[in-house]
């Protein structure tokens, strides 16, 4: 089978995973190092339940080591081994933020793209569960096989066989349960993971994963006894010594203590060469969010040591690239925005201003189902009251952006594209705004030019934007004015 690919699910998978920390903890470490970028990506949180207060600490050197992972800790403090039944898998949809929950083995590796494939079934089969397959050697040998190496299903049909089945105990009895709820089976052969050497060398029960005795304790023993240690939406670590901020040429947090603290509406921009505007630009912001995180994108005026406000949290500078890469900047903003604790996020460039009367973000924030907002936006053309009217998009010259997204943990926008690309890294219950914003980057004739030439030179047939850049050059054009809309 093809497995297409989904921009709707790569922009947020919607899925919890679910590993219990297995005797040896080291071997749950070697087995997230090797799946670990399979974690790194939209709609994908980590929830690791460990039994044994001396886990944390080596748990906890995974996050110090992979900040942009959305980890959940979980500590079960009743004195039995975790095992998969109704009374945990309660406690733990509790705990789950996604729409899907995944249970895999802890020694298991995923081979392929375990998480898409059994993601893309259920999006084709909504009522249905996916199963991947296991091999017990890292070759594709005749080892042997296990034919339930890992389960995916919503975690609503999880609520519901919770209700309908008095008790069960392991993944096994689970499957057995959701069969009787008349849910369809999809064997995904093509899903495969591997077991970890270290794991083959374990006692455990190979006819029924994720099911481990409890010494005698019976399932209502694990009823009140489960602490969240970590939460990504929650709490922040430290992260400033890893490798991550090694790879900016400066890199500067004014007020560490802030980093711990909630903040409602965080706005991402990148500079460059603009410290003529910047303190203008800093002021307008202010006015209209909680904080700042700045990326100079390799200046060569002093736009960074200008770039001074108590709403910056974090500003970072890039080395200087002669090569425009949007892709690169808004991804290293949602990194560093990763940072801190959001609600809300908005992309702001330089030479972008918001419409007095059109720039309510927090009224939008506000809105419990909504977790994208679009903008509206004018270019400015000539002159600073101007705007241009016969564009190649958009109605009258108005067109719609989508800037504003809901915080939900780690997230990177997936584009083939490096410019002109929808600067959004998902798009969930979208709403569109009435806010404005008015576009300063296209009013001078010299800078279209300049535009249309830099932009041939990254999209010489013009296919990244859609419909060329003919229009930068116009001279029949038709303009509004700014000020009446």
């Amino acid at each position: 089978m093809n497995f297409f690919e989904r921009i709707a699910i790569k922009e947020y998978h919607d899925v919890s995973i679910l590993i219990y920390v297995p005797e040896d903890a080291s071997l749950l470490v070697s087995v997230v190092l090797q799946n670990i970028h399979f974690y790194q990506r939209n709609g994908i949180e980590l929830v690791i339940v460990a039994n044994r207060e001396t886990d944390i600490p080596v748990i906890e050197s995974l996050l110090d080591a992979y900040p942009f992972v959305n980890w959940r800790i979980v500590y079960v403090n009743c004195g039995v081994i975790f095992c998969i039944n109704e009374v945990s898998l309660q406690m733990i949809l509790r705990r789950v933020r996604n729409s899907y929950l995944m249970i895999v083995e802890p020694g298991w590796v995923f081979k392929t793209d375990v998480i898409y494939q059994l993601r893309y079934m259920l999006e084709n089969h909504p009522y249905a569960y996916a199963l991947g397959k296991v091999i017990l050697d890292k070759s594709y040998g005749l080892v042997g096989n296990i034919r339930y190496s890992c389960l995916l299903v919503h975690k609503l049909y999880v609520d519901r066989a919770i209700s309908t089945a008095s008790t069960f105990n392991g993944v096994i009895e689970l499957i057995k349960v959701l069969d009787m709820l008349r849910l369809r089976r999809i064997n995904v052969g093509q899903a495969v993971l591997f077991e970890e050497k270290k794991y083959l060398n374990q006692e455990y029960s190979r006819r029924d994963f994720c099911c481990l005795k409890s010494n005698g304790a019976s399932p209502s023993d694990l009823c009140g006894h489960y602490k969240i240690v970590f939460d990504y939406m929650t709490d922040r670590r430290n992260c400033f010594s890893s490798d991550f901020v090694k790879k900016f040429e400066r890199f500067d947090c004014t007020y560490p203590e802030n980093l711990h603290k909630k903040f409602s509406i965080i706005c991402l921009i990148q500079v460059k060469n603009e410290s003529k505007y910047l303190s203008e630009l800093l002021t307008h912001l202010e006015q209209r969010c909680d904080g700042i995180i700045l990326l100079d994108d390799g200046s060569s005026d002093n736009s960074y040591e200008m770039a001074v406000s108590d709403k910056i949290l974090i500003k970072a500078r890039k080395k200087p690239s002669a090569y425009f890469n949007d892709l690169e900047n808004r991804n290293l903003l949602l990194q560093l925005g990763h940072l801190v604790l959001a609600d809300w996020f908005f992309f702001m460039d330089a030479d972008e201003r918001f419409h007095d009367n059109y720039s309510d973000l927090r009224s939008i924030a506000n809105i419990e189902d909504v977790d994208s907002v679009s903008f509206r936006l004018v270019h400015v053309w000539n002159e600073a009251d101007k705007y241009r009217k016969n564009l190649p998009e958009g109605e009258d010259g108005i067109v719609r952006r989508y800037r504003m997204f809901r915080n939900k943990g780690y997230m990177q926008i997936n584009s083939k594209r490096e410019i002109h690309f929808l600067a959004m890294p998902y798009r969930r219950n979208e709403y569109h705004a009435d806010v404005l914003l008015i576009h300063y980057g296209l009013m001078d004739s010299a800078v279209r030019k300049e535009k249309y030439i830099k932009y041939l030179k990254q999209d010489s047939n013009g296919v990244k934007q859609g419909y060329g850049y003919s229009y930068l050059l116009d001279e029949n054009i038709e303009l509004g004015d700014v000020r009446v809309l």
